[in-house]
């Protein structure tokens, strides 16, 4: 879930569903209020149901790009991978 502050004349509070490509998906809440900016000092999260959620990381910034997640891409486990392999090649011919 990704969470967006506009603070202006009027303030909202967006919330974003990324897709399974960790993409920025649509707004699927939004609220829009006057905040004092100056009180902005505690996140809270609190269940209006049966209590049963958990929060596993928060991250703050000031785009979307700089709270998501990399994702490494596979060429690099396969570099990885060759050079554990070399490495464990030339141990086996030092032996």
């Amino acid at each position: 879930v990704v969470g967006e502050m506009i603070f202006g004349a009027t303030d909202t509070i967006n919330i974003y569903l990324p897709d399974a490509a960790l993409n920025q998906g649509s707004v699927v809440a939004s609220n829009t209020a006057t905040l004092d900016q100056t009180a902005f000092d505690t996140v809270t999260f609190a269940s209006k149901g049966d209590g049963a959620y958990a929060v596993d990381e928060i991250r703050f910034g000031t785009s979307y790009d700089d709270v998501v997640i990399a994702v490494p891409e596979p060429s690099v486990f396969a570099s990885l991978g060759s050079v554990l392999g070399f490495l464990l090649l030339r141990r086996r011919r030092a032996v």
